[in-house]
């Protein structure tokens, strides 16, 4: 349904951005990586990422919270 949302949206130019929440919030996304997966999966242009601030602190790498490297793994999928 996401890919075919994004053919539709990209008929008039527009941007979709997915944006994961912390496990507090859903059970859907919950970190960068499954929805650098999910975006990688529907492969559209105009499909990105955006970052909520809690979402990305609730996070842990190694124990630590490394907002810098979860940003990087998100990549070119980044909007602003």
């Amino acid at each position: 349904m996401l890919r075919e949302a994004c053919v539709y949206a990209a008929g008039s130019g527009t941007i979709l951005c997915i944006e994961f929440l912390s496990r507090f919030e859903t059970d859907l996304l919950n970190t960068t990586a499954q929805a650098v997966q999910l975006a990688d999966e529907i492969s559209a242009p105009n499909l990105g990422l955006v970052f909520g601030l809690f979402g990305l602190a609730a996070q842990l790498i190694s124990g630590k919270r490394i907002a810098a490297t979860l940003l990087l793994l998100a990549g070119a999928a980044l909007m602003r």
